[in-house]
């Protein structure tokens, strides 16, 4: 019932907003943890469900990169 209810009452622009808010997520001050749940919450939003190593790839693009560097040795 939810998805129906979004289908016809949510604005396309919002939703491509939500994309564009998720392609630009950076970790800035947050912690990994923190930035990964904000990743997760705006995947669900989006309604996105993709390959896990595309999620990565996204979620690693986002870190600060001294983290970013560890995390991919």
């Amino acid at each position: 019932m939810k998805r129906t209810m979004r289908k016809r009452y949510i604005l396309v622009n919002y939703k491509r907003d939500l994309q564009l808010k998720l392609q630009g997520m950076t970790q800035g001050n947050r912690s990994v943890e923190e930035c990964f749940k904000k990743t997760e919450v705006a995947m669900i939003r989006v309604a996105i469900y993709e390959e896990s190593e595309v999620t990565m790839a996204r979620f690693l693009n986002g870190l600060n990169h001294d983290i970013m560097d560890v995390v991919k040795l």
